[in-house]
């Protein structure tokens, strides 16, 4: 199974599609979510994209910003097909 780790190339799930990026840190953290207080992990990344791309998704090159996990995912864990694209199930190392 793949493991998302500090450095690894990944791929953001946004609303304007999937983003390429690149893993700066990864953070395990407890957050309180409907009324219960819930362990989450937290991932900063940097936007990698040029051209129309950038302007497509609405993000800068370069740009750093942080996000749930669950957004992100190794770029080996996507398949793209024709009609669909499917993500693979993948672990999220955090660093200690």
């Amino acid at each position: 199974m793949e493991t998302l780790k500090v450095g690894d190339k990944a791929t953001v799930d946004t609303f304007g599609g999937l983003l390429a990026c690149k893993v700066l840190a990864i953070r395990s953290s407890t957050a309180f979510e409907h009324g219960a207080v819930a362990p989450s992990t937290s991932v900063t990344v940097r936007v990698m994209l040029t051209g129309r791309s950038a302007e497509r998704h609405g993000f800068v090159r370069g740009e750093a910003f942080d996000i749930a996990s669950i957004h992100v995912m190794p770029r080996t864990c996507v398949a793209r097909r024709k009609y669909c694209t499917r993500i693979h199930p993948y672990m999220v190392e955090v660093p200690r």
